[in-house]
């Protein structure tokens, strides 16, 4: 799988380079077919396929997934995208109508929808991506998994067996019920309720920095989290233990508690929301950090997809006494 991996870069890194052109990868066991425009790509490729999105604006008609694909994208954090010159960045409204869809490594500008009014997709994971929306396009979709991930808003129909691992949430989770866990995740502060209508989830191991919670959440259980100020506005039938809560004035706290968070509020890639005081250090159920640095998928800083990636590379514009022309790159890829 390395081998075939390092040859669809390399080859990548040829053809680019050559004729200029930002080759789009389908692999399907044997040798990758190219193309030029993402939607050929998609419509051509089989079930079970594995498509290679390099860095660019794909801007696109509403982007429809219709059978089981893995969509791998060079990843989404300008920082670690800059030898392609540009994180893969998709425009339109992107809607799976399939179940075993995977996108990992994206930078999506409009919503991402689970399914439709008419048909509930299952077993779905959004890996390493940034998203404005992900929402529910059915109450029956179900199963679906979402790691490492940046999601603006989050919003459900009822749905259950939705599992988040040590994402940032910036506006809050709402509608989601039997089953869905969230676990070691970062919710920023949101002048909204950062839940609503939640039941029967749990929540463990994450940081939470709204006051309000929200409202009709009800038989919901909350461990190992760090918040700042106590949990109200939620009703008595919800269970709470083993908790950490700091308080104070906002803006003094949270610079003694985080490293750089700015105001709390809001995303941005030059932020780093590591843990630097005793609150939360080793303090989640599996005895890492509370946040997104512990639990089962900590934090990948780059956000860099999990093929080998061309992370930075410099081209000297003349050759050395030798006739030697230096080029360095450097290429990294994660475990998961």
């Amino acid at each position: 799988m390395k081998q075939v991996l390092f040859t669809i870069l390399s080859l990548l890194i040829t053809f680019s380079g050559v004729h200029g052109q930002r080759l789009i990868a389908v692999q399907n066991g044997g040798a990758p077919t190219f193309y030029t425009n993402l939607d050929s790509a998609i419509q051509d490729a089989q079930a079970g396929d594995t498509v290679y999105i390099p860095g660019y604006f794909h801007n696109v008609d509403t982007f429809f997934i219709e059978k089981p694909l893995i969509l791998v994208g060079v990843g989404h954090d300008p920082d670690s995208t800059l030898a392609y010159g540009i994180n893969t960045e998709i425009s339109a409204i992107t809607v799976l109508k399939s179940d075993s869809v995977t996108l990992i490594g994206m930078l999506f500008d409009s919503p991402i929808y689970l399914g439709t009014n008419t048909q509930a997709i299952q077993k779905i994971k959004i890996q390493s991506c940034r998203t404005e929306a992900i929402n529910y396009g059915n109450s029956a979709t179900q199963e679906v998994v979402i790691i490492n991930s940046v999601i603006k808003n989050l919003v459900g129909l009822g749905n259950e067996n939705c599992r988040v691992f040590n994402s940032i949430i910036d506006n809050g989770a709402q509608n989601f019920s039997n089953g869905t866990v969230f676990q070691n995740n970062f919710f920023l502060q949101t002048s909204l309720y950062y839940l609503n209508s939640m039941n029967n989830c749990t929540f463990s191991n994450n940081v939470i920095l709204n006051i309000q919670t929200g409202i009709n959440n009800q038989g919901n259980v909350f461990f190992n989290n760090l918040k700042f100020g106590s949990f109200t506005g939620i009703s008595s039938d919800n269970v709470f233990y083993n908790n950490e809560i700091f308080g104070g004035t906002f803006s003094v706290v949270k610079d003694t508690i985080f490293a750089d968070i700015g105001n709390g509020q809001l995303f941005a890639y030059d932020r780093d929301y590591n843990l630097i005081s005793s609150l939360g250090k080793n303090g989640g159920s599996d005895g890492t950090d509370i946040g997104i640095y512990g639990g089962p998928f900590p934090w990948k800083d780059g956000s860099i997809p999990f093929h080998p990636h061309i992370q930075q590379k410099v081209i000297s514009p003349v050759t050395d006494s030798l006739g030697r022309l230096p080029i360095q790159i450097r290429v990294r890829a994660q475990n998961y």
